[in-house]
């Protein structure tokens, strides 16, 4: 209700600069007005001078910024008039005063404000004078993307309206791994609520909040008994009957970053009864794990403090979960974005080629790339390219976006720029096919 009112608020300031000018500049003919909004620092950035310019800024080329001679498509909110130059009639006192005051600069920089603080409200990313999306050559889903728990609503506005620009057809919401003591309703209860509109384009996978708290809570009081386990399924069956549909974001091995350090052995006794509970009701784990093929230091471009100096050996434990039950579908997170060193295209296949039930997601962040990217310059690195080709139906997109998009060059848009070099029929297995495979077209609420 609020954007409508706006979108008329808007309209009707349109009109009456147009109203205004056709009467105010009869010696112009005024074939078009547009007003639009950008970032308020890009108020000042001047691309082209426009010379004979009074406040509006005309001239036989056209607009006018905020004040004086400068004009940028990129700016933040510009008056735009395509005129064509006539002897100019002269203005009474009485006209400039009411041209001057309409795109006075704090008029003008007041609805630049306003405006923008409705499009961050509305979930819109913000704009870049530097920014050209390139969307997926062929349709994708992203098998997993992240949310603003305080406003899942508004989440949900803004990946609906990037669906178009990213050719994104659907997209698994997580909630990052959390370590505080569990919370409850808190716990994927907004998002579903916000995605149930969607049921076709949006999913939730739940649990990464409580059931992995609940995790790093035993793993630090050393106490996975009965009385655990039975609250621990009770709340993984209370999360798909609400309408998840699978478990995670859960964490073995994460760094400290946007979350704190955690740390739990694949193969704790909660995960291998999660394991258990997701193959029972044919949904898959989603597992954020840094690769320690053994007990190592902590790599030197990590600190410690906030993470511990020595790292534990996962890789085993690792395998341990997977073949504990093989008919649990295990979906590891983030290859690309590798933060020890470890996590190598032969690692990868010696797990695929062991572990049916293994499969991985592609995630490329351009400010953090860390190790073993995928990418070299603009171009898929061949043996990356050449793991893609020999397990064609064991990756899927899990580009780690959030929304609404903060600043910068998004996630997403990394790994469209390798999806877009794959053959049309890896994309396709990619894109869409394995993760129809692994949620089986499961529906999204119960």
């Amino acid at each position: 209700m609020l954007l409508r009112d706006i979108e008329r608020l808007l309209t009707i300031f349109h009109r009456l600069v147009v109203t205004i000018l056709k009467s105010q500049i009869k010696a112009r003919q005024i074939v078009d007005v547009d007003v639009s909004v950008r970032s308020p620092l890009e108020a000042l950035v001047c691309k082209r001078h426009l010379p004979g310019c009074f406040r509006l800024g005309m001239s036989r080329e056209g607009c006018g910024v905020i004040t004086n001679a400068h004009h940028t498509l990129k700016g933040p909110l510009y008056i735009c008039c395509q005129v064509q130059e006539e002897p100019p009639m002269k203005k009474s006192e009485n006209d400039i005063a009411m041209i001057q005051g309409l795109t006075s600069p704090s008029a003008l920089l007041t609805v630049c404000i306003f405006i923008v603080a409705i499009r961050l409200a509305s979930g819109a990313p913000p704009p870049s004078a530097e920014r050209h999306d390139v969307p997926a050559v062929s349709p994708y889903i992203d098998a997993h993307t992240h949310f603003d728990e305080h406003d899942p609503e508004g989440s949900v506005r803004a990946i609906i309206r990037a669906f178009p620009r990213e050719n994104m057809v659907k997209t698994y919401l997580l909630i990052p791994p959390d370590t505080m003591s569990p919370r409850g309703a808190m716990d994927a209860a907004g998002i579903l609520a916000a995605a149930k509109s969607y049921p076709d384009r949006l999913a939730v996978l739940a649990g990464g909040e409580t059931l992995n708290s609940m995790i790093q809570q035993s793993v630090r009081s050393g106490d996975a008994e009965t009385a655990i386990q039975t609250k621990f399924r009770e709340r993984a069956e209370e999360l798909l009957h609400m309408g998840a549909a699978g478990f995670g974001e859960m964490a073995a091995e994460h760094f400290a970053g946007g979350t704190p350090y955690q740390f739990a052995p694949p193969d704790h006794p909660l995960f291998l009864l999660l394991a258990d509970i997701a193959a029972r009701h044919d949904v898959p784990i989603d597992l954020h794990m840094e690769a320690v093929p053994r007990a190592m230091a902590l790599p030197p471009d990590l600190q410690s403090p906030p993470n511990p100096a020595q790292l534990h050996e996962n890789i085993a434990a690792f395998e341990r979960l997977l073949a504990h039950n093989p008919r649990a579908k295990i979906i590891w997170a983030h290859l690309g974005s590798d933060g020890t060193g470890y996590r190598t295209p032969d690692l990868c296949r010696r797990l695929l080629q062991k572990h049916s039930n293994l499969y991985m997601e592609i995630k490329l962040d351009p400010k953090a790339p860390g190790k073993n990217f995928l990418m070299a310059g603009e171009k898929v690195k061949s043996d990356w390219l050449t793991l893609f080709e020999d397990f064609p139906d064991r990756f899927i997109i899990g580009s780690d976006q959030h929304y609404p998009e903060p600043s910068g060059p998004p996630r997403w848009q990394e790994v469209v720029l390798l999806f877009n070099q794959l053959p049309a029929n890896l994309r396709r297995s990619i894109g869409t096919e394995n993760v129809a495979h692994i949620y089986d077209a499961r529906p999204n609420q119960p």
